[in-house]
């Protein structure tokens, strides 16, 4: 990469070479240059050149001073229990193994950094999910134990928090302002290999439908990432951090010129929820929405050529009380044209519950507004009235999304929405998606039941969850 980068500087500052007699390259002559290609000094063109790879240097090494302090890197662990020898041959079912359930520590690496001097930790939730113990390790290889503030799973983002007052935190820039073309450093643990630093550039802004979080506007970008890079700190120029390094698109594993990174400015109103209850609070209508093809939008006799579906209405729900209906198109957002599926649902979920939102609607053949008042998302919330925080999970009823999402017939049921890491939880194996379907021996249909069961339950000995994972079921003990 960094070769092809210098060839292309090469090209944009019009140096070219050529062969002495006995073989050796030599840069032409300036004044050659300038008699064959321009009537300018050459001189001047050379001075200017040498000057803007000057600058060019100079602002990645005071960007990397400045971000270079604040990278972490994040070492977690966590229980993991093993039945038997074969998870199942037929040695274990006849003979079994005499020690019952093996445990193990599963080990995880991965990057953050340090956004503030009381010592908040910004990383993916990957790195950490389910973590029993979290270390970091700050840049002068001093060592400390992290807790966790919170976890965001729908957009991958993990706060955690160290207490030493000598941190050095980075400032935070505005992902907005980005463009393709613009020159960004990826810092990180790659490998290993701690405050590795690799440059490129912004390849696409705008990332969606990637398949990797529920809300996705990544950057694109082609500076080298790679395993242990996640969390990091994607940085311009001027050593402010624009985004954190999430994932890759890769067959083998390694960096093929193609990383994603969450913007900064999603984090930010993230970070800001989490610091302020440890959890994150989104917006939503209560509708199953979905793209619009040219053949669907002429059915309903629509000829623009952006706009987005709306396939159900949700009982109850803020759209239903607006007005809207199955069969409308969505065609803006207080005046902004919707055109991604995406970027529609990732806006609604950035505003607060309680928000109004002008939506532009075609329906019967004209254009219409409709004014919605947004309500939460429960499964972000904090948990509902009964529920034991302690457990470290929160709840929600299923709903016509929800059960689009995960292949449900019926949009009925109580899902798990968030595992706290380290919780009993965790610790039993729950994880978010689960369908739960059973507490002891009562059936459950809402989470408000669920939780009121597990307040009447001894969690010291223990209660046994039936729940559906993948469209299987199983028995889960949960114990405090």
């Amino acid at each position: 990469m960094y070769s092809r980068q210098t060839f292309t500087l090469l090209g944009i500052l019009g140096l070219s070479c050529s062969t002495t007699a006995n073989g050796k390259p030599t840069q032409e002559p300036p004044a050659a240059v300038a008699q064959q290609t321009s009537t300018a000094p050459a001189a001047i063109h050379t001075v200017a050149s040498t000057q803007t790879i000057t600058d060019l240097q100079g602002a990645f090494k005071t960007s990397i001073a400045r971000v270079g302090p604040a990278v972490v890197t994040v070492f977690s662990s966590k229980t993991v229990a093993q039945q038997g020898f074969g998870g199942g041959a037929p040695f274990d079912f006849f003979f079994g193994d005499p020690s019952g359930p093996r445990e193990f520590k599963q080990q995880g690496m991965g990057s953050g950094f340090v956004i503030d001097r009381a010592g908040h930790i910004l990383t993916n939730n990957h790195v950490v999910e389910g973590a029993d113990e979290i270390k970091i390790k700050l840049a002068n290889d001093r060592e400390v134990t992290a807790t966790v503030v919170g976890t965001d799973p729908p957009t991958d983002l993990a706060l955690l928090k160290i207490d030493d007052p000598r941190v050095e935190p980075v400032e935070l820039g505005d992902s907005d302002s980005l463009e393709v073309g613009d020159f960004v450093l990826a810092i990180g643990n790659p490998f290993g290999l701690p405050q590795t630093v690799s440059a490129g550039i912004v390849s696409a802004v705008g990332r969606a439908n990637m398949g990797i979080v529920d809300y996705e506007d990544f950057i694109q970008t082609d500076a080298a990432v790679n395993p242990g890079n996640s969390g990091g700190p994607l940085v311009d120029l001027a050593g402010r951090v624009v985004g954190i390094n999430t994932a890759i698109a890769s067959q083998g594993g390694g960096n093929n010129g193609i990383a994603f990174a969450i913007p900064v400015n999603m984090a930010k109103n993230i970070v800001a929820q989490l610091q302020a209850s440890g959890t994150v609070t989104r917006g939503q209508i209560g509708i199953v929405i979905s793209d619009l093809d040219d053949e669907m939008a002429k059915t309903f006799d629509y000829r623009g050529d952006k706009g987005i579906l709306v396939q159900d209405i949700a009982p109850d729900s803020p759209a239903a009380k607006a007005g809207l209906q199955s069969g409308d198109i969505l065609t803006t957002i207080d005046g902004a044209p919707v055109d991604q599926l995406s970027k529609f649902r990732a806006d609604i979920a950035r505003r607060p519950p309680g928000s109004a939102v002008k939506l532009g609607v075609w329906r019967d053949k004209k254009a219409i507004t409709v004014n919605v008042t947004l309500g939460a998302q429960q499964g972000a919330a904090k948990p509902q009235a009964g529920h034991q925080p302690e457990i470290g999970m929160q709840l929600q009823n299923v709903t016509p999304q929800i059960a689009q999402q995960l292949g449900l017939e019926r949009p009925e049921g109580v899902v798990v929405t968030h595992v706290q890491p380290g919780s009993p939880a965790a610790r039993s194996g729950l994880q978010p998606g689960d369908i739960i379907e059973q507490v002891g021996k009562s059936r459950v249909k809402t989470a408000q039941e669920v939780a009121s069961k597990l307040k009447q339950a001894d969690l010291k000995a223990g209660v046994r969850l039936r729940i559906r994972r993948e469209n299987a079921g199983r028995f889960i003990l949960l114990r405090n």
